[in-house]
């Protein structure tokens, strides 16, 4: 019986001894990852500029103690996170605006310390570009542009019209309407505002049908000529076969126009720049795409030299076929849409030819203008 005693007493005093173990093994690993002795120094959060921006710009946060690795910061634009940090350094990080960012304070996180900005940060909202009043009008017409958050700043938006790479004047605006002049130098297609770095694209326009107007101011766009390519310089480059040859204008497919159309009566001057004139025969040739029985009709233009050379536009190397004028043969033309448009040139020296532009215009002055 003493024996049976002694034995669990034993055994008690054994399960005594590891609970105390236990416990001081435990105190000491709590003590070894107490997250209090893990300390990092704090930073300072000075002032953010610009204090308004688009989504996409840049914004410089400035302070102190910031540290040299930019991994350790999140930034927060109104609890939104910013994920393109450009630059960072002790004192300073550049952050650019995430896309959904919202006005508000500006929360930044460097390892385990964390401020909020003093400065209210505002988001400038992106412009959106709604419809054109007119939707379509002649070069020279105003037209206003409608949608919103244009603001009113104009040293800060840009509008640019198909086809023409540079910026047009700004006539007037306000949040929701931009009124400008259409340029002559564009083609069908959309509006683009471009406001700080922001860039928006808007429906097409549409000039009045009637102008043929050749631009080639793509690279790769021969706007629907054969045989030759437009370079980089903006020319279509067109070769001759030996000293004989021609390019065509077979009406494109694609919208919003099936064919080019023509009003002969309105734009009877069709003008041609071109990097030398050729010594032989300038012929061309409109085809119509024809009446209800499908019968089409065409016309040659009969000069073979220059077809009417006009002093100060010759010297310029500008070719000029007076549409309505008594060298075109007595085949009907009408006005409407033109299916074909042929170029026959012949020069004895050969080469290549190439060709700025090709432009209807309303009068001589009008071509004059243009050129000078």
């Amino acid at each position: 019986m003493k024996y049976i005693k002694y034995k669990i007493n034993s055994i008690l005093f054994i399960f005594a001894i590891l609970a105390l173990t236990s416990s001081c093994l435990s105190t000491d690993e709590d003590g070894d990852f107490n997250p209090e002795l893990v300390a990092y120094g704090d930073f300072s959060l000075e002032s953010i500029s610009p204090t308004s921006a688009f989504s996409g710009q840049s914004v410089t946060i400035t302070g102190s103690n910031f540290g040299e690795f930019k991994e350790a910061a999140k930034i927060y634009f109104n609890g939104i996170p910013a994920t393109d940090i450009t630059s960072y350094n002790d004192t300073q990080m550049v952050v650019s605006v995430p896309a959904t960012a919202n006005s508000g304070k500006i929360k930044v996180d460097v390892w385990t310390n964390s401020h909020e900005s003093e400065q209210e940060f505002n988001l400038i909202p992106g412009a959106v570009i709604s419809y054109y009043n007119p939707s379509q009008a002649e070069e020279g017409e105003i037209i206003k542009i409608i949608g919103e958050n244009f603001g009113t700043d104009t040293s800060i938006v840009e509008i640019y019209f198909s086809g023409n790479p540079n910026p047009i004047d700004i006539i007037s605006i306000s949040d929701t309407e931009i009124e400008v002049k259409v340029p002559f130098d564009a083609a069908n297609g959309p509006i683009t505002i471009v406001k700080g770095p922001q860039t928006f694209i808007g429906p097409d326009f549409l000039y009045p049908t009637g102008r043929l107007k050749f631009l080639f101011n793509v690279l790769g766009d021969t706007e629907g000529f054969s045989g030759g390519a437009v370079t980089t310089a903006g020319n279509f480059t067109w070769p001759y076969g030996g000293s004989t040859s021609r390019f065509d204008f077979i009406a494109p497919t694609s919208e919003p126009f099936s064919t080019m159309s023509l009003k002969k009566e309105e734009y009877p001057y069709l003008a041609m720049k071109v990097s030398a004139i050729p010594n032989g025969r300038q012929y061309m040739f409109l085809e119509t795409t024809g009446d209800d029985s499908g019968v089409k009709y065409g016309k040659w233009y009969k000069n073979k030299v220059n077809p009417d050379p006009i002093v100060g536009l010759i010297d310029k190397n500008i070719i000029v076929y007076d549409i309505g004028g008594a060298n075109f043969t007595t085949t009907k033309l009408e006005d409407g849409l033109i299916n074909r448009m042929l170029f026959n040139f012949t020069d004895s020296a050969g080469g290549s030819l190439d060709i700025d532009w090709i432009i209807a215009f309303k009068s001589i002055e009008e071509l004059e203008a243009y050129v000078n």
